[in-house]
């Protein structure tokens, strides 16, 4: 039981470590314009900041953030809401829950 226990944790701290990098370089002009509005950040404004500190850099260099930027990209551009921002972890628990049960129904 406590090497089931162990494996769990060791599991899902990895995931801990998958997450989207809000100090990240390129957000910087995105937090001092946060700062200004109350409205949230859009998808396309953080792929926009991105692209536009990527302008003068090399993607190639070892360790630098473009490639896991870019998986982030493709994986959660499939999931953005109607007014562009993302879904927060709320909504995405919510939604689980949802389809978990709508299973569940039509299972019986």
């Amino acid at each position: 039981m406590k090497r089931l226990l162990l494996i769990s944790v060791f599991l899902c701290s990895l995931s801990f470590q998958a997450q989207f990098n809000e100090d990240a370089p390129w957000m910087e002009s995105i937090k001092t314009k946060k700062a200004k509005s109350s409205n949230p950040v859009t998808f396309k404004e953080m792929v926009t900041a991105f692209d536009a500190y990527w302008e003068t850099k090399d993607p190639n260099v070892r360790g630098s953030g473009y490639k896991p930027f870019k998986r982030w990209e493709n994986h959660w551009k499939n999931y953005v809401k109607e007014d562009g921002t993302l879904p927060t972890a709320a909504e995405i628990w919510n939604t689980t829950l949802e389809a978990k049960q709508a299973k569940s129904s039509l299972a019986d």
